[in-house]
């Protein structure tokens, strides 16, 4: 008998805050659509308290600036904004922006997506954009060809304010596992997808008729 699986998105323990563990040597590059948004602005602030060199720049400014050629990156945050266009091109093209080659590090500088999908990847939204669900299907395939780079998709409520949860983004940034997909609602409750396997009572009864035309393909 074959049972079906679906993807929860279950509570788990926020990390340790206390383990924020930047080398003095990490170079951050924030890529935003608005430089004056809070978040980017917040996170700067916060690793400048660290002694942690930060820049923030605009996705067209990668390009305009060579910033990847000119400047030895350690880790790059990309921020989705919290709402806006549905041109898939130019979504995938700002997912696209991180995977290019570093001077120095080449392809081992940690990458961060982050997106705003209420904590729960956009499942939960009754009008999910592209704009804020794509990260993590894009991230897990990234991950597997970068096996000497930490990859994350860390997926934010709107709610939460930027001041608020920066400790928290460093702390997921630092944590010692190569990928992370991890959600904050807005209680700031973290939550992992993972895999459940579904009892047969939650099973919901579909109307298919079959006939012989029909095939069953099963992979």
């Amino acid at each position: 008998w074959v049972r079906n699986f679906a993807v929860k998105y279950v509570s788990t323990q926020k990390p340790y805050i206390k383990n924020i563990n930047l080398d003095s040597n990490s170079q951050f590059l924030i890529l935003t659509v608005d430089p004056k948004h809070a978040l980017p602005i917040a996170l700067e602030k916060e690793l400048a308290e660290r002694n942690i060199f930060c820049k923030i720049a605009t996705f067209q400014e990668v390009a305009d600036q060579n910033l990847f050629d000119n400047h030895a990156y350690t880790h790059l945050v990309v921020i989705s904004p919290e709402e806006g266009e549905e041109d898939l091109q130019q979504i995938i093209a700002r997912l696209q922006v991180a995977v290019q080659p570093i001077k120095t590090t080449g392809y081992k500088a940690n990458i961060t997506y982050i997106q705003y999908g209420d904590g729960f990847f956009g499942e939960n939204q009754s009008s999910p954009s592209f704009v804020n669900t794509t990260a993590k299907a894009f991230a897990s395939s990234l991950h597997l060809e970068r096996p000497n780079a930490k990859i994350r998709v860390i997926d934010l409520s709107t709610s939460i304010r930027p001041k608020s949860i920066v400790k928290h983004l460093l702390a997921e940034i630092c944590a010692e596992e190569s990928f992370l997909a991890v959600g904050y609602d807005k209680r700031k409750v973290r939550r992992m997808p993972q895999v459940v396997v579904q009892t047969e009572n939650s099973y919901e009864p579909r109307d298919i008729t079959w006939t012989q035309e029909d095939v069953i393909l099963v992979t």
